[in-house]
């Protein structure tokens, strides 16, 4: 996905417990105070290349504890809006 560490650090505010969240250089991390745990991590960073248009991506891993099957797919589209650029 395009997102850089920086990205991460802004924008996970805007997730379940983000305003408590706690970061490291390449992770954001939060509890949410009733077993419910999740945790970003990005891989290495590297460039994408289109013609002449060049942008950073990484992998992002993302890992939910505690959460029951409706909360996490809740909390993943709750992602995927949040990081989502562009038009679409």
């Amino acid at each position: 996905m395009a997102l850089t560490a920086a990205e991460l650090h802004r924008l996970a505010v805007h997730l379940e417990g983000g305003t408590a969240m706690a970061r490291s250089e390449r992770a954001a991390f939060a509890e949410l105070g009733d077993g419910r745990r999740w945790r970003i991590t990005l891989g290495p960073e590297r460039e994408r290349r289109i013609a002449l248009i060049r942008f950073p991506i990484c992998d992002a891993e993302i890992r939910l504890e505690g959460f029951e099957r409706p909360a996490a797919e809740a909390f993943v589209a709750r992602f995927l809006k949040v990081f989502q650029k562009g038009g679409g």
